[in-house]
C-alpha cells in the first residue's frame, strides 16, 4: 500500500502565459519545499529536453531533491510491477515488427499483393499504433466503411492476439492509473508531490493516470495559453482536466512600430527575424497574427524555412523544397548514390520501393525483387549481387 503522504491529497489549476509558465512552477517548488527544503517533487515534463532546460535553468538559483520525467517515464514506475507481476513483457520494437510482417501475410482482398511489400508493413505498424486508442464501436464503425477499412479492422484485431502476451505505452499508462486508483502505487511516497508542467495532447490512458493523481495525491498542473481560446483549446484539448474551462483573455494589438535593421550577412538578419517572432510569440502574440515578408526567392525562402524549424517555430507559406526532395528527385539521386557504392540490399530496396516509375517487365515488383534477394542472402557488393542471385 502507498505510504500516507506529509500533506493533504489536493490538486491545482493553472492557466499561464508561456513567459510565465515556469515563473509559476518555481513558486510551486519552493512552496512544495517551504516546509522541508529536501522534500521531493515530481515534476512532469512534456520532453526530455524541457526537463534539461529546466533543471539546468532553476539549478543555477537552488534546486534540491526534484526530478523531472516525461509521463510515460513516471508511467512506467508505477505501471511496471504491476504488468510484470501478471508475466507480460514490454513490446519492443524488434517483437512489434514481426508482429506485424506476421500479420500482413494473412493479408486478404485488395491488399493480398502488398505482402511482402516494406512500405506496406510500416503503414500497418503506423496505422496499428493509432488504432490502439480505439474504442470498441470506433473500430466496428472503421470496419463497416469498406472493403480495406474492413481488412485494416481484422488485421488489427490478429495482431492484438499476436502480442497479448507483451504491453505498449498506452496499456502501461493504463496499468499505472490502475495502480494509483487502487492504492498500490508503492513509488509515489518517493516522488512527492507532482507537478504536470504544459503538458498537451493527452492519450486517454495518460488522461486517466493524471485524473487519479489529482484525485488521490497531490497533483498540480501548469498549462500555457497564448491567450487566444480558440488556438489554445485546438492545442491543450485533452490536457485540460475535466470540468476545467479555458480562461477567457484578449489579446491586446501591439502597437505599430517600424526598426531598421542593419546586419554583417543575410543569415543573420533572418536570425534577428527569428528572434523577433520569438520575443513576440512569448509576449502573448499568436503565431497567425504575425507574418515575414522578403523580396526575393533567394536566399530568403530556404534560409527562412531553415531558421524557423531549427527554432522550433510553426511556419506556413510557399514550399522551398528543391527538385532532389521530390520522389522524381529523390529517384535519380539515390541512383546515382547507389551507382557510386556497394549496393547494400536495404538500400537498394528503399529505393525500388520509393521509385515513382513502373517497370514494363512483367511480374517485376520491388516486394518480389526484395524477398528473392533476402533469401538469396545479398547483404551488398556487386559480386553478391551476381553469384548469389545466380546460385
Amino acid at each position: 500500500m502507498v505510504k500516507e503522504p506529509p500533506y493533504v491529497p489536493q490538486s491545482a489549476l493553472y492557466f499561464e502565459p508561456f513567459k510565465k509558465a515556469q515563473e509559476r512552477l518555481e513558486h510551486l517548488l519552493a512552496e512544495n519545499q517551504a516546509d522541508d527544503r529536501l522534500a521531493p517533487v515530481t515534476v512532469i515534463v512534456p520532453s526530455t529536453y524541457t526537463g534539461l532546460h529546466l533543471r539546468r535553468d532553476i539549478g543555477r538559483r537552488g534546486l534540491v531533491n526534484v526530478q523531472f520525467m516525461v509521463l510515460s517515464r513516471l508511467a512506467e514506475l508505477l505501471g511496471a510491477p504491476g504488468l510484470a507481476a501478471r508475466g507480460l513483457r514490454p513490446l519492443k520494437p524488434l517483437i512489434e515488427s514481426a508482429a506485424v510482417r506476421s500479420v500482413a501475410q494473412g493479408a486478404t482482398g485488395q491488399l493480398e499483393q502488398f505482402r511482402d511489400h516494406p512500405s506496406f508493413h510500416s503503414s500497418l505498424r503506423s496505422t496499428f499504433r493509432d488504432l490502439r486508442y480505439a474504442s470498441p464501436s470506433a473500430l466496428t464503425a472503421l470496419g463497416a466503411r469498406g472493403e480495406i477499412s474492413s481488412e485494416i479492422v481484422r488485421l488489427h484485431g490478429r495482431y492484438q492476439e499476436h502480442i497479448k502476451a507483451y504491453y505498449d505505452r498506452e496499456s502501461l499508462t493504463d496499468a499505472a492509473a490502475d495502480a494509483v486508483a487502487s492504492g498500490n502505487a508503492t513509488a509515489l511516497a518517493d516522488l512527492g508531490p507532482v507537478i504536470a508542467y504544459l503538458l498537451r495532447s493527452l492519450t486517454l490512458g495518460e488522461r486517466r493516470l493524471l485524473e487519479a493523481l489529482r484525485t488521490l495525491w497531490t497533483c498540480t498542473t501548469v498549462l500555457g495559453v497564448t491567450g487566444e481560446p480558440q488556438t489554445d483549446k485546438d492545442v491543450l484539448g485533452s490536457a485540460i482536466p475535466e470540468g476545467a474551462s479555458l480562461p477567457e483573455r484578449t489579446i491586446q494589438p501591439s502597437q505599430s512600430e517600424t526598426n531598421l535593421l542593419v546586419t554583417l550577412d543575410t543569415r543573420e538578419e533572418v536570425r534577428n527575424v527569428v528572434r523577433s517572432i520569438a520575443a513576440a510569440a512569448h509576449e502573448g502574440t499568436p503565431f497567425n497574427q504575425m507574418a515575414v515578408l522578403y523580396w526575393q526567392q533567394e536566399p530568403y525562402a530556404s534560409l527562412i524555412a531553415e531558421q524557423f524549424a531549427m527554432a522550433g517555430a510553426p511556419t506556413a507559406g510557399p514550399s522551398a523544397g528543391r527538385l532532389a526532395s521530390t520522389p522524381v528527385g529523390r529517384m535519380v539521386t539515390g541512383m546515382v548514390s547507389l551507382a557510386g557504392g556497394d549496393l547494400p540490399r536495404d538500400e537498394v530496396t528503399r529505393w525500388l520501393t520509393s521509385s515513382p516509375v513502373k517497370s514494363t517487365s512483367a511480374g517485376f515488383r520491388p516486394s518480389r525483387w526484395d524477398a528473392i534477394s533476402r533469401d538469396a542472402g545479398v547483404v551488398a557488393g556487386i559480386e553478391q549481387w551476381s553469384d548469389r542471385l545466380a546460385r
